[in-house]
């Protein structure tokens, strides 16, 4: 729903300070990990998951052998390990938040929340640049 924009922007925002403020509870844990391991499961089903999955292992060079720990290593994950990511990788006030929709339903309300919006019109977009700019040709 574009007129959920500033809504999800500020939810969004709030979590990522409650994050690094307070680390989530074991009992907050505990579903996630269950829905994480359900889909790496899910996935593994089908051909084009397991391929999906091994692809991703070999472009970040890991090895194959992690297909076989992956669950292992969701369930040792702990408050602290969430705490220690959340305090050297999430900050609200450096954090960029992207909300995707037609921006003249919701632009207005988020310029008044937030004071450095920007609008990438769909024509410009490139979603594999650090920008999210195509190049300008010259």
């Amino acid at each position: 729903k574009n007129e959920s924009g500033p809504e999800v922007a500020g939810l969004l925002e709030k979590e990522v300070v409650r994050l690094s403020a307070l680390p989530p509870t074991e009992s907050e844990l505990t579903p996630r990990k269950a829905a994480l391991i359900g889909e790496f499961s899910r996935n593994l089903e089908t051909v084009n998951g397991l391929v999906s999955y091994v692809s991703s292992l070999a472009v970040y060079g890991m090895s194959l052998d992690e297909i076989n720990h992956f669950i292992e290593n969701v369930q040792l994950i702990n408050s602290a390990d969430v705490e220690k990511f959340a305090s050297t990788r999430l900050d609200a006030k450096s954090s960029d938040i992207i909300i995707v929709g037609n921006s003249k339903v919701f632009l207005p309300e988020l310029q008044k929340r937030y004071c450095n919006v920007e609008v990438i019109p769909f024509s410009q977009l490139d979603l594999n640049t650090r920008l999210l700019r195509k190049k300008r040709e010259h």
